[in-house]
């Protein structure tokens, strides 16, 4: 299937950058970006039929709509702009926004999963101090809930997103995932949820009590990142942001320095019937990647 921008299209069928999907029972699919019209519903021949969300900060409207969550018969979406949740029918009708209860030290979730009962997991952010230069990673607390505004509860750490301190005359600025870094990740299923921190081929499976259970192992190993996956990572990026932007973003990625070896694992999903896909590293130039379905409940 092919969703987009054709000649019986309107201009709210072209896309930015995708930020998430999800398919409804019916075949149609909504669509997250960070375009003008953030949320978009396609048919099932991937036809564009009308926009769900609009830009802006008002109830059912959206800054920076980074992610979505498909929880069951209901989708949440995130917006960066003021941390807000905000929860949709799968017909695509508003109910209302709120804000992730977090334990204690955390201000939003890094990652997020959810499952078909309503269930989420989440992972925390890293060190909240003063940013550091140069490669550098956390440990970060893993927390439930049984409901999308429910209270915390903690259940275990993991470690935490692999970033790049950036400097600029000397000054740290800030920071940002370490390009071709680990980053964790985490899927909900029926009856718990697991999580994968790029370190192995390893998945650490938990019930929806947030119980560890034996981790699910691959005998794979980790590759090394070579000057190709460097060459394919930057440029990517000036495909997506384009050619005007090749020579900053050159001297932007000449300034990092790159891990040594790839990130084992960087996705995982849930599909319906509860089975777990993972992708491994797969270079920016390949035509596909390679995923895994494993039945690990």
């Amino acid at each position: 299937l092919t969703i987009g921008l054709t000649q019986d299209d309107s201009f709210e069928a072209s896309f930015e950058r995708i930020t998430g999907a999800t398919r409804r029972d019916d075949g149609q699919l909504i669509v997250a970006d960070l375009g003008a019209s953030p949320l978009k519903l396609f048919d099932a021949q991937g036809r564009f039929v009308r926009r769900l969300a609009r830009r802006g900060g008002g109830p059912g409207e959206m800054e920076y709509l980074a992610r979505l969550y498909r929880c069951g018969d209901r989708f949440f979406t995130f917006d960066i702009e003021g941390y807000r949740i905000s929860e949709y029918s799968l017909e695509g009708e508003y109910q209302r926004a709120f804000r992730f209860e977090v334990p204690t030290g955390q201000q939003i979730p890094y990652v997020t999963a959810c499952n078909a009962s309503g269930r989420f997991a989440h992972l925390g952010w890293g060190f909240r101090g003063p940013p550091r230069a140069g490669i550098h990673r956390d440990t970060v607390p893993v927390w439930i809930t049984t409901a999308a505004d429910a209270a915390p509860t903690v259940v275990d750490s993991v470690p935490a997103s692999e970033r790049w301190g950036q400097t600029h005359d000397g000054q740290v600025v800030g920071s940002m995932p370490l390009p071709l870094g680990r980053q964790p990740a985490i899927a909900y299923g029926p009856t718990g949820f697991f999580i994968s921190t790029g370190d192995a081929f390893e998945v650490r499976v938990y019930d929806t009590a947030g119980v560890a259970l034996p981790p699910f192992r691959l005998a794979d190993s980790v590759s090394a990142v070579t000057p190709a996956d460097v060459r394919d990572f930057i440029e990517a990026e000036i495909a997506e942001d384009g050619e005007r932007r090749r020579a900053s973003i050159e001297r932007e990625y000449g300034a990092i320095t790159f891990p040594e070896r790839h990130a084992a694992i960087t996705a995982l999903v849930t599909d319906r019937e509860g089975l777990l896909w993972l992708r491994a590293f797969a270079p920016s130039s390949a035509a596909s990647a390679t995923w895994r379905i494993l039945d690990l409940q």
